[in-house]
């Protein structure tokens, strides 16, 4: 959530080095109306997509090499992509990221409701042909009732597809 915290990560001399930098993105057709969904006062900035981009390219200016992720990529091919992810930080595969216990973790009580599905979950689901393909009818029909959505995916676009232009997988 690159919005909530630049410039101020960056500012951090002394932290900001040690940090590992990935960036997960997601078709913005999916993740505006999902946002929407649960926030339909969402302004343009929190969107995301901007201040994601002006992050990555920050970090590229000053000698690091985060990673950028598709959240469709992770879901396509899950041990694949998160094979590729560990590699490029330097981390060993691990079987046991595929499945998760019962329990929620306890600070995700405050934003339950942007968690709910993963909360239930036991895993991660493949993406299916037919969420792929309903992306532009859902969000066209909450468009709707929220027309800024399409100044916000007009707005963003270009920011995401430098993002996909710079992604591990």
């Amino acid at each position: 959530m690159s919005y909530y915290v630049m410039p101020h990560i960056l500012a951090d001399a002394a932290f900001a080095p040690h940090l590992v930098n990935a960036f997960l993105i997601r078709d913005p057709l999916a993740s505006i109306t999902s946002y929407y969904r649960l926030d339909p006062e969402v302004s343009l900035d929190e969107v995301g997509l901007e201040a994601q981009w002006r992050h990555y390219s920050a970090l590229k200016a000053a000698g690091r090499n985060p990673v950028v992720l598709r959240a469709e990529a992770v879901r396509e091919d899950s041990r694949g992509t998160m094979a590729r992810f560990w590699q490029a930080v330097g981390l060993p595969f691990s079987e046991r990221a595929f499945t998760w216990q019962d329990e929620k973790p306890k600070d995700w009580d405050q934003v339950g409701g942007w968690h709910g599905d993963v909360s239930a979950s036991k895993g991660i689901r493949p993406l299916s042909a037919t969420e792929a393909g309903e992306a532009r009818t859902k969000f066209d029909a909450l468009a709707l009732t929220h027309p800024r959505m399409k100044r916000d995916l007009a707005h963003h676009l270009p920011y995401y597809q430098k993002l996909l232009a710079e992604a591990l997988c």
